[in-house]
This record gives structure tokens, sequence and C-alpha cells, in this order.
């Protein structure tokens, strides 16, 4: 018959044993954020690059899949709780290339929490070492005391692991719709593929460069549609007229109601417009158009999609020029 101390032994070496899966469990769960942390995707429809962003995701978790939990939770810390850092230089964009460039960032703005789970997770790390590197420099295994005080470290260190493997498995499914579309060929960063149409980017292209060169905007970016008309019919009466044919409309105000990309505002018969809060355009000093578009996540995390436009602009002081680059 086994002795009390021999069950409580093997009562601990089950418990061991359990801890030890759950904490795995924890390592592969920051294994799956650090490399996601600043990430850069592209995929070009016209030339398919060489790696899929499936296979440029696996990449980057190739980095990391070696590395011990110590180095994986402060990289954990470094780069995923930390305030997000600047992207690298990814290079330039090619023709009809869309990228990806996703960042984490928790918990924005609050520090208390961030210093709170970074605490919970090196205490996670510190217990995890103890068990797997010092258990019997720490603990008495020859005694019952020694095996009492144990069992409690090995429910404490489960209790605390588990929370922390909820949380971070929590995280990992609000992140998963957007690296669903970053893995979606066709996904469109525009609504209802508004921009597959060079005659609309040209349009919303002109729109938006009108406000930044007229400077006629007001403070909180809404522009004159009235005054926008005008331009546009004077800019790119061609584009105007095929997207009045696309969208069944004579009414420019009708257009962008269509493209789904602007906000409208009626006051006292007059109408303004700007651009939603997600999208921008950038133009580089070639004068080349990009769509950008910034994806905030539940978790904190956020994504920014960049699309180069087949349209292109000509300036010297001011944007003078808005035309189609084929």
């Amino acid at each position: 018959m086994k002795s009390e101390l021999e069950k409580q032994q093997e009562a601990i070496d089950r418990k061991i044993g359990r801890n030890i899966i759950l904490l795995q469990r924890v390592e592969l769960a920051l294994k799956y954020f650090v490399p996601r942390a600043c990430l850069s995707i592209s995929f070009n429809h016209r030339d398919p690059p060489a790696f899929s962003p499936q296979d440029q995701v696996k990449q980057q978790e190739a980095l990391f899949a070696h590395k011990t939990m110590g180095c994986v939770s402060r990289l954990f810390c470094e780069r995923v709780l930390a305030e997000p850092k600047s992207f690298p230089d990814s290079g330039e964009i090619a023709k009809g290339e869309m990228r990806l460039k996703f960042g984490i960032n928790l918990f924005s703005g609050s520090t208390d929490v961030q210093n709170s789970f970074e605490t919970r997770l090196n205490s996670i790390v510190e217990n995890r070492n103890r068990i797997v590197h010092q258990l019997f420099t720490t603990f008495d295994l020859s005694s019952l005391e020694g095996l009492g005080e144990l069992d409690t470290f090995l429910d404490q260190q489960h209790s605390e692991a588990l929370s922390m493997f909820k949380d971070l498995r929590s995280l990992k499914e609000s992140m998963h719709e957007t690296l669903r579309m970053m893995a979606d060929s066709s996904f469109s960063i525009a609504p209802n593929d508004s921009l597959e149409c060079s005659c609309v980017q040209l349009l919303v292209v002109n729109l938006l460069l009108y406000r930044l060169a007229s400077g006629k905007s007001n403070t909180t970016g809404w522009t004159s549609l009235a005054a926008s008309g005008q331009y546009i019919h004077q800019q790119c009466p061609g584009a105007l007229s095929e997207c009045k044919k696309k969208y069944g409309t004579d009414s420019l105000k009708q257009i962008l109601k269509k493209t789904e990309l602007f906000d409208l505002l009626d006051e006292v018969g007059a109408v303004f417009y700007r651009i939603k809060q997600e999208y921008w355009v950038e133009v580089d000093k070639e004068g080349n158009l990009f769509l950008c578009k910034n994806t905030p996540h539940g978790s904190g995390g956020e994504g920014v999609w960049k699309q180069e436009l087949d349209v292109t602009a000509t300036f010297e002081d001011r944007y003078d020029s808005i035309h189609p680059l084929y």
C-alpha cells in the first residue's frame, strides 16, 4: 500500500504535467503575436509575388519559432505591449500592389493596464522557471509539508497561467477577421469595389486634392460640394460623365453616396463632404497616389491598407492636375 507521501508525490507529478502543458500553450500564444507586431504583407493581382501572404506570415513566424519562453515574453512586452513603433521601410509599392501594414496595440493609452499585463506575464515566466529549472532547489519534495507548499504553488500557478491563456486567446480571436482579409486576394479596401473603375478613382482623388489645394475646407475637414463640383467640371469632365453613367445619376452628391467613401452633410441648403475617417490619400514626390485605409480592432490592433491608384498627380507648389495613369 502506498504511503501518504507517495500519494501526494503522484498528485504533484500530475499537477506539474498539467501546468507544463498549459504553459506551453501560453508560450505558443505569445509566439503568435510577436511576429505580427509590425507586419508588412503585400500581394499584387497583376504580378503575384513569389510568396503568398500566408507564406510571408510563416516566414516571420519561423524567426521566433525556437525562442525560449523568457525571450519571447520579453519580445512580447517590447513589440506588442509597448506603444506602437513606426513600421520598417518596406520599399516602393509596385503597380497594382496592395500592402497591409499590421500593428498590434493592445492597450493604447492605458499605461496602468500595460504594466499590469506585463507584471502578470513576468510572474508566469518566473514561476515557470521555478518548476522547470529550480524545482528541487526551491521545494522540499521529501516531506509532506514541502509537498503541500508545492501543491499550493502549482494550483496558484495554474490559475494565473489559465487566466493569461484565456486573455491571449481572446485577443487572438479578435485579430482573425483582419488576417482573413489579408489572405483573401479578392479583398478590396474600397467599399463595393468602387475604385476598380478609373473614372471613379479620378473623380475621388480630384475631390480630395481639391480641398488640399484650395484650402477651402473648414477645421473639421468639410468641403463645399458645389465649389468642388465646379472644379470637377473643369479638371475631369470625362470622368464625371462616366461616373454618371456608371451610377445612373446626374447628381454629384448621389455619386459620392454610391462610392460609400464619403460622409455628406446638408446644412441650410448647402452640401458638404469629407472622406470617411478611416480613409486618406497619400501622394509621393513623383506624384503617385495611394489610397490608404485604417482598420482598428477590438484587441487594440491596427491594420493599414495601402494601394496605389491608376491615376497620378502633376504639381509644383500645389497640386495642379490629376489625370489617368494609363
